[in-house]
């Protein structure tokens, strides 16, 4: 790290900037990290629900004489599977957005640094921000791709229980239809900060840097 007098010979406008990768780097990099295990989390207690879901109860009584077993509920997994793993994907993305955060930080000392050959050029920084950009929007799709299936799905079942008690069984909206929505919500915010982030470096990278009085 450049000691106080090296930063005091550096342009104001690239000693600026770098510390402003820094301050927002370490903003965006813990606020998705924070994010990702809640994510995580939900998400795992959603996957138990969807592959446990639907499976017989054991019992030992037996079933009277001509009577036909009733099949476990099938329709309520189906589509919160898919989105789950969309969901997943969308998870996975914020945390290799959470490395590009990370990066910001170390991209920001660089550019605070004095050694020859140690500050980054304008174009690389350019395309440093343009990577985390297309990680976010690309997590950001997934996600909302992910959010309306089971919004339509939980719509769906929720048209299906009115006044029709055997579908209301077989297409009750459950936890796991929730807890998909969370986690959309949440990945949805962290690829957010991310591209806020991201376009605000963008925009700080792109403008012309203020020369040394």
């Amino acid at each position: 790290m450049a000691s106080s007098s090296e930063l005091s010979n550096l342009p104001p406008g690239l000693k600026s900037l770098g510390s402003t990768f820094v301050l927002w780097g370490r903003i965006s990099f813990w606020l998705k990290v924070a994010l990702a295990v809640v994510s995580s989390i939900t998400a795992l207690f959603a996957f138990f629900a969807v592959s446990f879901a639907g499976q017989p109860t054991p019992t030992n009584q037996p079933l009277p004489p001509g009577s036909v077993p009733t099949p476990p509920p099938t329709g309520a997994s189906a589509v919160s599977g898919v989105s789950l793993f969309l969901t997943i994907c969308g998870i996975l993305l914020l945390g290799m957005s959470a490395y590009w955060s990370f990066r910001y930080i170390q991209w920001g000392r660089r550019l605070r640094s004095s050694t020859p050959g140690v500050q980054p050029s304008r174009a690389s920084t350019l395309a440093q921000v343009k990577w985390s950009l297309r990680t976010d929007l690309l997590g950001m799709l997934l996600s909302v791709i992910a959010g309306q299936s089971i919004v339509g799905s939980v719509l769906t079942k929720s048209l299906l229980q009115i006044g029709n008690f055997y579908n209301m069984l077989n297409n009750a909206v459950g936890p796991v239809d929730i807890l998909v929505i969370l986690v959309c919500i949440h990945v949805v915010t962290g690829q957010f900060i991310g591209l806020s982030v991201s376009l605000y470096l963008l925009q700080r990278t792109a403008q012309p840097q203020k020369a040394s009085t």
